[in-house]
């Protein structure tokens, strides 16, 4: 399976603003997330088939996209800090037509990205499987992956990761949480009640149909008349 962190979510603060890319094959990459007064507090947008709703964490904003025929990716770190300096990462994706394989769950489709993870960890690589997850009626599973010195970043920097993976009709969706940290020689112990406390600061996460007025009816609106 080839990377699983390229997917897509297309982030909006308060239903009204948007972040656009040019092409499919230009991304958007802004340099920096400037401070805000009124910060992103909810983020709802199709993906595919469905649109995926969630609450992104307090001070994050969008840095980067890629839309895609197959995929799409939405990144957000804190405000302040870039695509390539930061200390924590939201990554929002979607993978277009695999919950129609009957050999996937949300189960491996998890441990096929900590699998992937894993090849950036020099020798100190955990991973721990947290919960199964029911998403407005769809399968879920959360897992929380780390790294004590990650390849990618000359093995100077640390790495942890909650993964929320989410079946829907037809496509499958992530949510990932990354933090990085200080160097560890030796695996970092994963701690469940830290990233049950981040997963709560998503909620309420939710998958809905593409009604008439999607972002009314995602955000639990009633229908104009």
């Amino acid at each position: 399976m080839s990377k699983l962190r390229v997917f897509k979510f297309v982030l909006m603060a308060i239903l009204t603003t948007k972040l656009t890319a040019s092409s499919a094959n230009d991304p958007t990459q802004l340099p920096s997330v400037p401070k805000q007064k009124d910060p992103i507090t909810i983020g709802v947008t199709p993906i595919f088939s469905q649109i995926l709703r969630l609450t992104p964490p307090s001070g994050f904003g969008p840095v980067y996209e890629r839309p895609g025929p197959q995929s799409y990716i939405q990144k957000l770190v804190r405000f302040g800090e870039t695509l390539d300096k930061w200390t924590q990462m939201m990554t929002i994706t979607g993978t277009k037509d695999i919950a129609l394989n009957p050999n996937i769950s949300p189960k491996l489709f998890a441990e096929e990205i900590a699998t992937d993870f894993r090849h950036d960890c020099l020798t100190s690589f955990n991973a721990s499987g947290l919960s199964a997850l029911n998403v407005t009626g769809y399968d879920g599973y959360v897992a929380a992956i780390s790294c004590g010195a990650m390849a990618n970043m000359a093995g100077q920097t640390s790495e942890e990761v909650m993964i929320i993976v989410i079946k829907g009709e037809h496509d499958y969706y992530t949510i990932q949480w990354a933090e990085r940290g200080q160097k560890s020689d030796t695996p970092k112990v994963i701690d469940p009640v830290k990233w049950e406390e981040h997963f709560v600061k998503l909620t309420p996460i939710k998958l809905c149909a593409l009604a008439p007025s999607p972002y009314r009816h995602c955000m639990g609106f009633k229908e104009l008349e």
